[in-house]
């Protein structure tokens, strides 16, 4: 993510150099990009960043590391918060000045301590340009930031240990003091923390009916191995029926989905099918009845006897 400069005599633009033989990849704004690398515990690495002024003006550069909050599964820059990684990077230089169309190459040293577990560890690299200032003059008053705000992944450990998946088990209906609810189980089969959120999305063949409305549901992180079992109140707009559950959960680009069939009987599901079903059975049950008893009397001379 990258934001605009706030005024005409700022510019910017950043590009994440490759560690071995490649293009360069530069980050513009509004595209989705990010550095990403995995250093085992107690070793590091170095990854390269090259600044370039796309202004006139001599700009002031500054670098740090920004917290990353997770929101609705969604990586968000945090201003409020100190990122728990920032003591792992080390910068050559966290702040320089550059002159209009000249560039300058920073070396990030990425530190990971012995003692760090496996998984993923996130935050953002967050580089700021400023016009100095020299007073109270026509700089000062023109004075604006253009602000670069680079996604970084760190996998602590190896690839094939930084697993991230999940699952979504099946729905079933429980009984709680605030009345029916949905319950189902998250399951973190991976190696990573997952933090899932999703829906639930009913339809009932047997009434026909589609309960249109979404039923979000969310929890809390969940760490590798461990699972989470939510309840999500049934809605009261939802009647009693026989309904097909339809459970779908992301974090990230990651997905899972469950299909369960549940019984919402709070009430006693009559319909108007089921009503016209009952007066079917009940009238063949009348007629089976009717006949049997007719056959009887007429097989013990009932008819005669009542004629005499």
């Amino acid at each position: 993510m990258a934001s605009a400069s706030t005024s005409p005599t700022l510019g910017l633009s950043v590009s994440v150099l490759p560690q071995a033989n490649g293009e360069i990849a530069p980050i513009q704004a509004g595209q989705i990009n990010s550095l990403a690398l995995t250093i085992m515990p107690g070793q590091q690495a170095i990854r390269t960043v090259r600044v370039q002024s796309a202004s006139p003006n001599i700009e002031s550069i500054a670098l740090s590391i920004g917290h990353a909050s997770v929101i609705n599964s969604v990586l968000t820059l945090d201003d409020t918060q100190v990122s728990e990684i920032s003591p792992w990077i080390a910068f050559s230089a966290n702040s320089l000045q550059l002159k209009g169309d000249t560039t300058a190459d920073v070396d990030l040293t990425i530190s990971v301590p012995n003692s760090e577990p496996i998984g993923i560890r996130q935050a953002y690299l967050l580089i700021k340009a400023t016009l100095p200032s020299h007073g109270t003059n026509e700089n000062t008053a023109r004075q604006g930031a253009a602000r670069y705000a680079i996604p970084i992944y760190i996998g602590v450990g190896t690839t094939a240990q930084i697993v991230t998946d999940f699952s979504v088990g099946l729905v079933t209906l429980v009984h709680t003091k605030d009345g029916e609810a949905f319950a189902l189980t998250l399951k973190n089969i991976g190696m990573t923390p997952v933090l899932p959120v999703g829906f639930l999305q009913l339809s009932s063949t047997l009434e026909k009916l589609v309960f249109a409305a979404q039923i979000p549901f969310g929890g809390d992180l969940i760490q590798a191995g461990h699972s989470e079992t939510l309840t999500v109140e049934v809605p009261l707009e939802v009647p009693d029926a026989i309904w097909n559950v339809h459970a779908e959960a992301h974090d990230g680009t990651l997905l899972a989905t469950s299909d369960s069939i549940v019984t919402l009987k709070r009430h006693g599901i009559i319909g108007q099918n089921q009503i016209a079903i009952y007066r079917i059975l009940l009238g063949a049950v009348s007629f089976v009845l009717f006949g049997a008893a007719w056959m009887y009397i007429r097989s013990t001379g009932g008819f005669r006897r009542f004629k005499q």
